[in-house]
This record gives C-alpha cells, sequence and structure tokens, in this order.
C-alpha cells in the first residue's frame, strides 16, 4: 500500500449494517489462523454492542482489509473469500445483554502490543444494568459478570503493565461517579479497587506505566448541577500501586484540573505517539492535555457556529497523516488533521462528515491505521479512509448521501401527513381556548398544517401561515409548532428508559421551558440544570443569556502551545464564560394552581406520591386504605372544581395530607405540598 494515493479528506470505505438497532460501542479485534504461520491469514473482526443489548461481529479476511481494486457494493473487494460476514449474537441467544451496551473491549486492543498472555482472547462489555461482562473471544460465550458498580457502565480501557510478561489490568467507568479496577485471567476474576469522588458519570484511559510496580491512569467526570449551570467536570490523573500479593491496588491522585470546558466532559483517550490525553464536551471541543497533570495545551474547536456535544473521540494514524476524530449527538463526525498544515503554518480547518444519526461511538479501526470507524443510531457501522483504493464505490457512496439527505429532510420539512391528520380542525378552532397570549398552535386546515397564533383581546386565533419546517430540529409537539423538537431519555426505576419530546422556541428562557418540561411529566428537579443545558446546546445561543455570563460558549482556558511534534489549531480558544448561579431554582418556573388542576394533572400528582409511598418507612407511609380508597377521593373531589361549592373534603382527607407534610422528609414531600396548594382553593378544606 506504499504506493497508494492519500487523499487529503476522508471518504467512505465501508457502510455495514448490523441487527438495525441503534450501535452504542464498537472495538476491533485481530484474529490468527493457529493452523498455519502464515500472516496472510490472519482476521480483522469489528464487535458491536447495540442499544437492544446486542453483540454483533463482523470478520473481514486480510486481504478484504488490504485489498480494494475490485470492489463490490458493501466497499469490500469482491469474491466471496474476501467478503466480511455478519453474525448476530455470535455467543447464542444466552449472551444476550439485559440492558444496552454501553461499552465494548477486546484484548486484542490493547494499546502497547503486548501479548494478553494469561487473561486469554477476551473481549468485555460495559452495560446499562450496571454490570461488566467478560466474553470468551473465540466462541463469544459468557465467562464472568463483574458486578459492583450501582449504575451503568459506560467506558471501559485497559491499564498497561510496564513489562510485557504483565498483564494489563482492566479499569471501568460507571454513570455511579467511580471507577473500578480489575484483574482478568483465564482462571479467575476480581476487583483489586475502587477509585471515588467523581461527579457523576466517569470516562476513563490507561496511561503508560510510571515502573514495574506502579501503573497509571486518567478519568474525567460529567459535573454536577450547581444552580443554572454544570460544574465540577474534571480531569484527574491517578498513580496506581498493587499491594505485595497484587490482591488489592492502592489509588493516588496525583494531579487534577477542573471546569476548563464548559460542558460535561464525554469521553478521553490516550495517544502514546503524541504522549497526550485527549478529552471531548458537551461544549462542542477537544482538548490536547498533558498526560502528567492533565493542564490543556490545545483546544480544537467544532468549525461551524452551532456547535455539537460530542460523545466520543479517538486518534488514529502515524506522524504522517495523525488526526482527531469526534462523534456529535447531532450526527456530524468532526476530523482534525493534525498532521497536514495549511499554506498559513496552521493545521487544516475540521472536516466534517454528517451521518443519518446520531453518532454514538467513533474507533480507530487498527492501531497503525489512519482508517476509523463510526458507530450510528441509525444501526450501521461505517469505516472511513483517505486511502483513494479503499473508497467505496459510487453506489455506496450515492447511498450513503442518500440516507444523511433524507434524515435531514424528515427533521425538517414539517409533519407528515399522519402528524397532520391527527392535529385538530381549523373549521373547529373556537372549541380550543389559548392559554395565554401569543400562544402558537397548529391545526389541521384542509389537509395542511397551519399555525394560529391566540388572540386574548379578541378571544380568537389569529391563523399565521403554513407549517413547512425551517431546521433540522422544528417540529410539532402535542399539536403545537416549535422551533426545536428534542428527544430526552430519562432513566427509571428498575432500569428502564422513559423517552420523552420537550418543545423550545428560539428567543424562550431555556430553564423556564424545562421548568415546565419538569412540571408536565412529573419528573426529579435535579434533572433542571441538565435539560436546560442540553436545551442550549442543542438550539445554540438563541435564547436569552441569563444574567452577565454567557451559556457556555468558548472552548475554555489553556495555552495555545501545540501537543508534542505539531501545531496547534488555527484559532485560539476562547476565554471560558461562566454562567451565573442563582440562590433559588426555579426563578419564575413554578407551577401555578390558581385556578384549580385537571383531572390529568392531579392523577400525575397522586400516582408520584403514591410512587415515593413506596420509598418511605413504614412507621411513616401511608397505609393501603390511605395511599388508595381516600387519596382516590380527595382527587376526584379537587378534580371537579365547578363543584367546589357544593363538595365536601373529609377530616381522613385532610389528615392523609397532614401526616405526610409532618413525616416525609424533603426528598419526597414536594408532590404533598402540590397537592396542598390545591386543597386550599376549595372552600371546605380551606375552612
Amino acid at each position: 500500500m506504499s504506493n497508494d494515493e492519500l487523499l487529503n479528506d476522508y471518504v467512505l470505505s465501508s457502510q455495514l449494517l448490523t441487527d438495525a438497532e441503534p450501535i452504542r460501542c464498537v472495538t476491533t479485534t485481530l484474529h490468527n489462523d493457529s493452523s498455519t504461520s502464515s500472516s496472510s491469514s490472519s482476521s480483522l473482526e469489528l464487535l458491536s454492542g447495540s442499544q437492544g443489548g446486542v453483540v454483533s461481529r463482523i470478520v473481514f479476511p486480510s486481504s478484504a482489509v488490504e485489498k480494494k481494486s475490485s470492489a463490490n457494493g458493501n466497499g469490500i473487494s469482491s469474491g466471496n473469500v474476501d467478503e466480511p460476514s455478519l453474525e448476530i449474537q455470535p455467543g447464542g441467544a444466552n449472551t444476550r445483554h439485559p440492558h444496552q451496551i454501553t461499552a465494548i473491549l477486546s484484548s486484542s486492543s490493547f494499546s502497547n502490543g503486548a501479548s494478553v498472555g494469561s487473561m486469554g482472547n477476551v473481549y468485555v462489555t460495559g452495560c446499562k444494568d450496571g454490570n461488566v461482562r467478560v466474553m470468551d473471544g473465540k466462541t463469544h460465550e459468557l465467562k464472568y459478570v463483574l458486578e459492583g458498580h450501582s449504575n451503568a457502565v459506560t467506558s471501559l480501557s485497559w491499564i498497561s503493565p510496564h513489562s510485557d510478561d504483565d498483564i494489563p489490568w482492566l479499569i471501568s467507568g460507571s454513570w455511579d461517579g467511580t471507577a473500578k479496577l480489575w484483574s482478568i485471567t483465564q482462571d479467575s476474576y476480581g476487583c483489586l479497587g475502587t477509585l471515588g469522588g467523581h461527579e457523576n458519570t466517569v470516562s476513563v484511559a490507561g496511561l503508560p506505566a510510571e515502573s514495574g510496580t506502579v501503573r497509571k491512569v486518567v478519568t474525567v467526570s460529567a459535573g454536577v448541577a450547581e444552580g443554572n449551570s454544570i460544574r465540577g467536570h474534571t480531569v484527574r490523573i491517578w498513580r496506581l500501586t498493587p499491594s505485595s500479593d497484587g490482591s488489592v491496588v492502592k489509588s493516588e491522585l496525583m494531579a487534577q484540573v477542573a471546569n476548563d470546558h464548559a460542558g460535561p466532559m464525554r469521553d478521553v483517550v490516550y495517544d502514546p505517539d503524541t504522549r497526550s490525553v485527549y478529552t471531548c464536551s458537551n461544549d462542542g471541543t477537544v482538548k490536547i492535555r498533558s498526560a502528567d497533570d492533565g493542564t490543556c495545551n490545545t483546544t480544537l474547536a467544532y468549525p461551524g457556529a452551532d456547535r455539537p456535544m460530542f460523545l466520543s473521540l479517538c486518534v488514529v494514524g502515524d506522524w504522517r497523516t495523525k488526526a482527531v476524530i469526534a462523534g456529535g449527538e447531532d450526527g456530524n463526525v468532526v476530523i482534525w488533521d493534525l498532521a497536514q498544515q495549511g499554506a498559513n503554518g496552521t493545521n487544516r480547518e475540521a472536516q466534517v462528515i454528517a451521518h443519518p444519526g446520531c453518532v454514538w461511538k467513533v474507533a480507530a479501526l487498527q492501531s497503525a491505521s489512519s482508517d476509523f470507524i463510526s458507530a450510528c443510531n441509525d444501526g450501521h457501522m461505517r469505516i472511513f479512509t483517505r486511502h483513494a483504493s479503499k473508497s467505496a464505490p459510487p453506489s455506496v457512496l450515492a447511498s450513503f448521501d442518500q440516507s444523511v439527505s433524507e434524515s435531514k429532510a424528515a427533521r425538517s420539512n414539517g409533519p407528515s401527513a399522519e402528524e397532520i391528520a391527527k392535529l385538530p380542525q381549523w373549521e373547529m378552532n373556537a372549541l380550543t381556548q389559548g392559554r395565554s397570549e401569543g400562544q402558537v398552535q397548529v391545526f389541521n386546515k384542509s389537509g395542511k398544517a397551519i399555525a394560529a397564533q391566540w388572540s386574548a383581546a379578541s378571544r380568537t386565533w389569529i391563523e399565521v401561515g403554513e407549517v413547512t419546517g425551517t431546521n433540522a430540529n422544528a417540529g410539532t409537539l402535542n399539536g403545537e409548532q416549535y422551533d426545536h423538537v428534542l428527544p430526552i431519555e430519562i432513566d427509571v426505576p428498575g432500569g428502564g428508559i422513559q423517552k420523552l419530546q420537550i418543545g423550545y422556541n428560539n428567543g424562550e428562557n431555556p430553564f423556564v421551558t424545562a421548568q415546565k418540561f419538569i412540571d408536565d411529566n412529573m419528573l426529579d428537579q435535579g434533572y433542571l440544570a441538565q435539560i436546560a443545558d442540553y436545551i442550549r446546546q442543542r438550539a445554540g445561543d438563541s435564547g436569552p443569556t441569563l444574567g452577565m455570563g454567557g451559556a457556555g460558549g468558548g472552548g475554555g482556558g489553556g495555552a495555545s502551545g501545540a501537543a508534542p511534534g505539531y501545531s496547534s489549531s488555527s484559532s485560539a480558544p476562547s476565554p471560558m464564560e461562566v454562567t451565573p448561579i442563582y440562590e433559588h431554582l426555579p426563578m419564575k418556573g413554578y407551577k401555578i394552581f390558581d385556578s384549580g388542576i385537571d383531572k390529568k394533572g392531579l392523577t400525575k400528582v397522586i400516582a408520584k406520591i403514591r410512587e415515593f409511598n413506596s420509598a418511605i418507612p413504614s412507621g411513616d407511609a401511608l397505609s393501603s386504605n390511605e395511599a388508595g380508597e381516600i387519596l382516590d377521593s380527595l382527587s376526584n373531589t379537587l378534580a371537579v372544581t365547578n363543584r367546589y361549592h357544593s363538595s365536601t373534603v373529609s377530616d381522613a382527607e385532610l389528615a392523609v395530607v397532614r401526616k405526610m407534610i409532618a413525616k416525609w422528609g424533603t426528598k419526597h414531600v414536594f408532590p404533598v405540598l402540590d397537592l396542598a396548594r390545591i386543597m386550599i382553593l376549595h372552600p371546605d378544606a380551606a375552612s
């Protein structure tokens, strides 16, 4: 391949469909046929984990990886021997994970090339159920389940030993705010220690060993909500020293850097060529850091105005082709070429490759290769290359471009015919009363979606125009048109996910929108800052800035010096703007019950009280009669506001509310206080 033409930009090489579920993670593994000593018998495998809890295996014979002279529709060399083979759940149905697979790592991806030794040929998965699973790399059968995390495992990495004779340790990062160290051999496994004290989600990456016994690792956290902002996201460098018998590892925090990104950190990697740590964030930047103390040397920013939330990153290539790749929640993959320089001596502007959906993971295809893989929400893995001979045929390139165009069109063409049919009829608009001056409502008028604005003065809807869609996020939600309709996933008790949508219009206060969303869906108040931050990231800076600071714009602090051996970015990072912190939240987003509450809203309040009642100690909890019949009776009375003049609230119903207010703690009492506020509106209850 030495005579192969090297392109300036990356192009699609292969497009591979797995189980059609969104792909959350991917890893590569190399296999050699033990029956022959020929190096040509080696094969490359891609292992992916999906949102449905399924592992898929795609095998490329070595000739398929190297030869591209006559490519078929998959972008892989023609001829059966060279075509990739796909196997869904290669270990059988009994190895299907109970929840989405959020991380996957193979033993052959061990960075320093050492033999896996007594660890064996394995790969490891991290799951939303909080468990780490060790799978046999040949049979794909489950070997071990590593238990200990109390929340989803989202990051995995090997920690290198100083000698190739020793085996690497595994480190796992979790939403529970910890990272755990594990020892894995062919015959046993065990937890060596826990790195605690992190701020929510933890991402991990192994660093080169310091000595024969001392190893190192870097962890990064997502931060915590403080008032109106996410703060505390921290890079930490750790020194790890095993006990004399190797059963326990002592951890020592060597250095830490906090808050130099303008948002939560989502991934971290180490590159041995540049001897640097790379982090990516919701703020749409990648920072290149010292592996000794974590300080930022260079900031790589998204080239456009609307910065995406970067979910993962990788570093590929050698000194001639070194590049940083980041995958975005908005479906863009961003590539910064660190090796090539422009005419002015600075790095070339980043290349952006659009995808049909969210890119959950990017990974290097092989350690010495400049090719990389993207794992997309549309169920496809895609390989991108700069080698002209590996480029996909025109039919595959056209198919990819079409899928991207169709995805954008689906988000920007306004409501579909099915959605329009569900809208209220324009001819019946008098039956739909607006809630406030200027409220926008979408109606079905002769098969077209039209937007109308409520006039409080005339008590009528005024037609504005047809809804056609103006941006990638525009759409309708519950019959109302929004500039942005954004998906949100909320964890629910038992490990499930509640999929919701939130509507936001440019110019609105994200915190007011987030607060209304929390109230409407009876969510935990602790989500407020996270939801508002998500709205600002997805909708851009079109909304008003709270206080004097920005909402988290620039790339963040740190000098503009280059990573070892490479020039710095052409645009220096701007200083991080700090969002002001308010003492009390929400400011104006509280729920008002000045005219009572409808049955639907009251049902949500009662449901939340019953949910919390199950967590209250038996001595303070409501009895089955109190939580059932008495609350139902009270709810039925309060929901019928036009009967307040004649209905009554019993002493037993008042006693139940009084009991909860007196005995329930602040963590659980807020829906009870809402119920009490509603009761005060009833004349008999107030008396």
